[in-house]
């Protein structure tokens, strides 16, 4: 992650599906940017983290499904997804 940091100069985290969120376990950026700090320990909620796209990308519609089944969707910007089936044409 460190030469990822280095080569693009853009941070670079690392998260697990933890049940219906995002849990991030590793936080790495360069020394002159501030994005995310202390973002290692917070959890993010799927729909709305390039992550939760990546680590649902490759899962079972049904699957992906479950996990976002209590998810309210709700809006944090004018380009938040609003919806299951949204998330799922991202896909």
């Amino acid at each position: 992650m460190i030469e990822l940091v280095e080569r693009t100069g853009l941070t670079t985290h690392l998260a697990v599906l933890d049940k219906d969120a995002v849990l991030y376990l590793v936080h790495v950026e360069p020394d002159h940017r501030q994005y995310l700090s202390g973002a290692v320990g917070q959890r993010g909620a799927i729909y709305h983290t390039a992550l939760g796209k990546s680590l649902t990308a490759w899962l079972p519609r049904e699957k992906v499904a479950a996990l976002l089944a209590t998810c309210s969707f709700e809006k944090k910007t004018d380009r938040t997804i609003d919806s299951l089936e949204r998330f799922l044409e991202q896909l």
